[in-house]
């Protein structure tokens, strides 16, 4: 067997490991909890408060399941779409304080609670930069989605911007959890394994920060992790200033 072909033969197999770890669990999941709910609906008793209770932690479930794999859905078809050729960007004039609030309010109202909090929220470090919006916000979501997942204590990541020179800049921080030093070099990888929050014995392949990555450098960007005991996990993303001019050239 060739390099080559042995190449392909160890991404198919990691993407069959995806697959059982991100759609054949949940699914298994899913189907339990359908199971479940077909028994109480099926029970020669009115449905008593505790029950309807039941009922509705099942369904969350099923629904938090299915948006999982709808994500991971997504995250493969856009990395399939990267390795064979370039996934085109609808560049806009786009303000940074949108991008930062339809990303905030897409992460809250899926976990239909607070987890996204603004710090610092100063109008002064807030810019216009030339970008495909709607990847951005993908971009947001899979970042703060990623660390939602390590966080045992649940508390809201905290997001914040900052003008530095010729870039903007986006904080993202999970001051609750250390990200282990044997992945943060390979934390961007299509297959790097994370280990997720105590509770959800599953662990999960980064595919969603691998497209993060792909879409920030096509933006011209640069994306950053730092983590450490006491200081927590914090992801930065660099977007420049400099398109803005060149893009305005173009539309005179």
């Amino acid at each position: 067997m060739d390099i080559g072909t042995q190449k392909t033969m160890n991404e198919i197999s990691k993407i069959m490991d995806v697959i059982t770890h991100d759609f054949k669990i949940p699914l298994t999941s899913i189907s339990f909890n359908l199971q479940a709910i077909k028994r109480i609906l099926m029970s020669p008793h009115m449905p008593d408060a505790d029950s309807s209770d039941e009922l509705m932690k099942k369904l969350e479930c099923i629904e938090q399941k299915t948006q999982q794999m709808a994500r991971v859905l997504d995250h493969l078809i856009d990395l399939a779409h990267a390795q064979i050729s370039e996934i085109p960007l609808k560049k806009n004039l786009t303000h940074t304080h949108d991008l930062v609030y339809d990303a905030v309010q897409m992460a809250n109202n899926k976990s239909k609670k607070e987890l996204v909090e603004l710090e610092g929220h100063l109008q002064s470090q807030y810019c216009t930069v030339a970008c495909d919006k709607d990847r951005l916000v993908q971009v947001f979501s899979n970042i703060i989605h990623s660390l939602a997942d390590l966080n045992p204590a649940k508390k809201a990541i905290k997001l914040s911007t900052k003008i530095k020179g010729e870039v903007v800049q986006f904080f993202f921080k999970n001051e609750n959890y250390a990200v282990d030093e044997k992945i943060l070099n390979t934390i961007f990888d299509k297959f790097c394994v994370l280990n997720c929050e105590q509770g959800n014995k599953t662990p999960r392949a980064s595919l969603g920060l691998a497209l993060s990555k792909w879409i920030i450098e096509a933006h011209k960007g640069n994306i950053f992790i730092e983590s450490k005991e006491k200081l927590g996990t914090i992801f930065t993303i660099e977007i420049p200033k400099t398109e803005l001019e060149q893009l305005k050239a173009t539309l005179v």
